[in-house]
């Protein structure tokens, strides 16, 4: 058993313990509950009491593990992720493996979240610096999107579909990582529009955050 199981199950446990104790219940000796427990733990803005939970304490402080991976990929913690787990360390999600560790558990609880409709990725975004390790087209940086889905036509055209922000702002040119110049239609309208957003930004000579 990881000690993400232990852990879980423990909070289970205080969880229980919390809401015998509010609701004035000694083991088998049960009274009238005024309110139900699931308002008692929800935030004062959609009418709970604003008591909070441990288990989504427990969640959070588990997924700012996955936080810490993505924004310090130099750091001791990712460089032990990737050397058990690989390059990616399972945040893909292409495959599990069999064994219950800790960063597999992890992985465990995003997925679970995901199934539920809530992605943790998505409420992750970079906020850009210098660009040298920010993928132009993947990587969330300008807006709420990937450029990729924003400009799909251009992003056929990239030869190199990792390339760096800053490999592109360093260039006169942002066709420079192209394959051929766009042609007309959506090709042209779409560099046109991504031509107007590069004079909106600006990198400085500050690490992506």
């Amino acid at each position: 058993m990881s000690p993400f199981n232990v852990l879980a199950g423990n909070i289970s446990k205080f969880e229980k313990l919390r809401s015998n104790f509010f609701k004035w219940i000694y083991k088998d000796n049960k009274k009238v509950s005024w309110i139900a427990w699931d308002k008692v733990l929800a935030a004062k803005v959609i009418a709970g009491l604003g008591v909070g939970s441990f288990f989504a304490l427990n969640r959070a402080l588990l997924f700012k593990w996955v936080w810490r991976f993505r924004t310090n990929q130099a750091s001791l913690r990712a460089r032990v992720v990737k050397a058990i787990h690989g390059e990616k360390s399972l945040l893909n999600y292409d495959t599990l493996p069999h064994r219950r560790l800790l960063w597999i558990d992890i992985i465990l609880a995003i997925l679970d979240l995901h199934v539920k409709g809530i992605n943790l990725f998505d409420s992750c975004k970079k906020l850009i610096g210098n660009g040298d390790n920010n993928r132009f087209s993947s990587d969330v940086w300008l807006g709420e999107n990937p450029l990729k889905v924003c400009f799909p036509r251009l992003f056929l055209l990239e030869i190199d579909k990792n390339v760096l922000v800053a490999f592109k702002f360093s260039n006169f040119s942002w066709l420079d990582s192209f394959r051929r110049s766009p042609f007309g239609g959506a090709e042209s309208e779409q560099a046109s529009l991504s031509f107007e957003i590069r004079n909106t930004v600006s990198l400085k000579d500050v690490p992506n955050r």
